[in-house]
Formats: C-alpha cells, structure tokens, sequence
C-alpha cells in the first residue's frame, strides 16, 4: 500500500519538509565544525600563555599570528 506524501493540514509535502530539515542539520553541523576548531585554538592559545606564564618568559602571542602559522604550514617549504 503506498504512502500519501502530502501534509493534509499544512498544504505542503512530507519531502519539502524533509529537504528543508536536512538543509538545516547540514548548516548545524557546519556551524559547530566552525565553533569546535575556534575553541581549539582559542584552548591552543590558552595553553601556550599558560606555559608562558610557567616558564616566566614574556611574549605576546597574537592569535592572528597564531592563524596565520597554522593555515601557512607546509606551504613554502622546499624539500629539492
């Protein structure tokens, strides 16, 4: 017996409501992908003061240096 796809009280399908669901779950997961790599270097860069602190060695450690390390590896190197 085949299934009735349509919504009687909202005027809409099952299958336009489902795409519409999975959209919002891709974004979702993207979102947190985005959050979950921030915290990790906002927690590198926690860490890496931490030890700074440790080791009484002043620095200023910038996070868009700390951005611009991380994204530039392996990209000039020269292994001829």
């Amino acid at each position: 017996m085949k299934s009735d796809t349509n919504i009687t009280g909202c005027g809409g399908h099952v299958d336009v409501l489902n795409e519409i669901l999975v959209v919002a779950l891709v974004i979702c997961i993207i979102e947190m992908n985005i959050w979950t790599s921030m915290i990790k270097l906002y927690f590198l860069d926690w860490l890496m003061c931490q030890f700074v602190c440790i080791q009484h060695i002043r620095v200023d450690i910038n996070m868009s240096d700390v951005l611009y390390t991380i994204t530039s590896w392996n990209k000039n190197n020269d292994y001829n």
